[in-house]
């Protein structure tokens, strides 16, 4: 597998929004303002809920269809797993005095989606384009997906294998 292999998307749900009241297994859900382009029917999804300070996984789905071919919005997801609650998306840091060093270390590494990575709350990875970080969808590369999985051992759960 190359590492920066497209295999899935996070949307995101902003902070004003309650993505998980919008979210029940076997339920589609239509987001507007994500980009069709790119999208393919089966693609995985992981919700990325914001917050004022702190991000939470709270689910996983897949791409269910487009809407209309000509419009460039627009994103049918089936929702496969709710979270309740749901899963930090970096978790609280140990003292040193339980090991805590593996993870300091993945704060550190290259990340392909910048934009991922700065709305994990991971400081130092703020796009140098700004406007791309309004998407409500984020493409999510096998690198990018090991560094998650590394972060929140919990999401191996969600990651279809």
């Amino acid at each position: 597998m190359f590492a920066n292999q497209h295999v899935g998307w996070v949307f995101l749900g902003y902070p004003d929004e309650r993505l998980r009241s919008w979210l029940r297994p076997g339920r589609v859900h239509l987001f507007e303002d994500a980009r069709a382009i790119a999208k393919e029917e089966g693609a995985p999804v992981l919700f990325l809920q914001l917050g004022a300070r702190s991000a939470h996984w709270v689910g996983a789905g897949t791409v269910a269809g487009l809407e209309e071919r000509w419009k460039m919005f627009g994103v049918h997801v089936r929702c496969t797993r709710v979270l309740s609650p749901g899963l930090p998306s970096v978790p609280p840091a140990r003292p040193a005095s339980e090991g805590g060093g593996p993870a300091t270390d993945l704060f550190r590494v290259p990340w392909e989606n910048r934009a991922l990575a700065s709305h994990l709350g991971l400081d130092g990875f703020r796009s140098t384009t700004p406007y791309l970080d309004d998407r409500r969808d984020l493409r999510l590369t096998a690198y990018d997906l090991r560094r998650l999985v590394d972060l929140q051992p919990g999401l191996r759960a969600l990651v279809p294998p």
